[in-house]
């Protein structure tokens, strides 16, 4: 058997398998076009979500960031009152030495010996 005579004689049936077989790729070609319009919405919905969430998300963290950017600034000013307390304190402590210093210099202590009062010692201190 020829291949000519073949094809003469099953004309129809070839015709038939290879407009079967179109039909079979437009199907597959028209199914693969929904799948991808599908996946690209999917994929425009998700990074409009990540979008969403990525905006929210540095909203918040900028506003925490204002929050600590406040705290910070009150804790040095907290820093700068207690630092100035302690300076005060210590101005206060070294005017008190100086005066316990100064008394100490100009005092004069006297030792008597009430049994008798002939024991009497005179202690300048200086």
């Amino acid at each position: 058997m020829d291949v000519q005579v073949f094809f003469k004689k099953n004309l129809k049936y070839v015709a038939l398998i290879l407009l079967a077989l179109f039909f079979i790729k437009s199907f597959q070609s028209c199914n693969r076009n929904m799948t991808i319009k599908k996946m690209d919405k999917e994929i425009v919905h998700l990074n409009d979500s990540l979008n969403v969430m990525f905006g929210t998300e540095k909203e918040a963290l900028i506003i925490e960031l204002r929050d600590c950017n406040a705290a910070k600034q009150e804790l040095e000013y907290e820093v700068k009152l207690a630092n100035a307390e302690r300076d005060a304190a210590d101005k206060r402590a070294d005017a008190v030495q100086s005066t316990a210093e100064k008394i100490r210099d100009n005092t004069t202590i006297k030792i008597e010996n009430k049994n008798s009062e002939k024991d009497t010692i005179l202690v300048n201190k200086k």
